[in-house]
């Protein structure tokens, strides 16, 4: 893109995740031919990697940063992507989740891992007085990951989860990745209670709640409140006919997999378990939980 955009004859550049406009087309070459290098750089330097059989944390630790000659601030500084984490994620894209070791395939449960590391560390208390001297020693990433391993063994134990609040925006504070940051710090407000997850989540259905948002979207929706585990191999469906409209639409519930129809035939609705009649707008009360069939 960058590349294509140098074709023009460019004495602007605004970019989304830029601080401000580049100006004049030799100020805009350079930010961009380096910009552009910076990414070539970690992929095939990560790929290189990859090819000696480095996994994501062996190739998140190699790149800590950019080499000098790709430092460009602030346009190449970790302001919306950081080094370690791109370069990790190339793995992924490239080879997958298996990191070539067959220990992966099945993994302890992170409760259960908890709980026998922390046993094998010397109990609870131990554990959480290193965590505590790491972060007094000015190193909150060891003290966040052994409190983690507090905090799985068992979620509801305060002091862990406000050791590791502390730790985790002590990181967040000196962040300048503004998505890293927001992790950090959200991580600390929902540990400590100052975040509601709850809360977080009416905020997102408050917003779809005043957008426009298309009906065959709502019912889409509707996959990922399936609860598989209540439901098993039971067959349903159930059929919404919007009577301001005219439209229809048939849902599927197979194998625990709801399947959406915008265009059913006659005969296929006719077939159906059960069939709504209502209006547009009762249907977009009902999808988002405002009110009941």
């Amino acid at each position: 893109a960058g590349r294509r955009a140098l074709e023009f004859d460019v004495e602007y550049l605004l970019g989304t995740h830029l601080p401000g406009p580049i100006v004049g087309r030799e100020a805009i070459a350079s930010v961009v031919e380096t910009h552009g290098d910076a990414i070539l750089y970690l992929h095939d330097q990560a790929v290189r990697f990859m090819l000696k059989g480095e996994t994501p944390d062996q190739l998140s630790a190699r790149f800590q940063a950019l080499p000098p000659f790709l430092d460009r601030d602030p346009y190449t500084r970790a302001m919306y992507g950081t080094p370690q984490y791109n370069a990790a994620q190339q793995f992924v894209g490239y080879l997958g989740v298996h990191e070539g070791d067959a220990t992966q395939f099945r993994r302890t449960a992170p409760a259960e891992r908890g709980k026998r590391l922390v046993a094998l560390m010397g109990g609870r208390d131990r554990v959480l007085r290193k965590a505590q001297a790491a972060l007094a020693e000015g190193d909150p990433q060891w003290c966040a990951e052994l409190t983690t391993l507090v905090v799985r063994a068992d979620p509801a134990d305060e002091d862990a989860r406000l050791l590791k609040a502390a730790a985790l925006r002590t990181l967040g504070y000196a962040e300048t990745n503004p998505q890293w940051r927001n992790w950090y710090l959200t991580g600390a407000g929902e540990l400590d209670g100052s975040i509601e997850p709850e809360d977080l989540a009416k905020t997102i259905s408050d917003i779809a709640r005043g957008s426009d948002l298309p009906i065959p979207v709502l019912l889409d929706a509707m996959r990922y409140r399936v609860a598989a585990e209540r439901i098993d191999d039971r067959r349903l469906q159930v059929a919404f006919v919007l009577a301001d409209r005219g439209d229809a639409y048939l849902l599927t519930l197979r194998n625990a997999v709801l399947h959406r129809d915008d265009a059913p035939s006659a005969e296929a609705l006719a077939g159906a378990d059960a069939t709504a009649t209502l209006d547009t707008d009762k249907l977009k009360k009902v999808l988002l939980g405002e009110a009941d069939l």
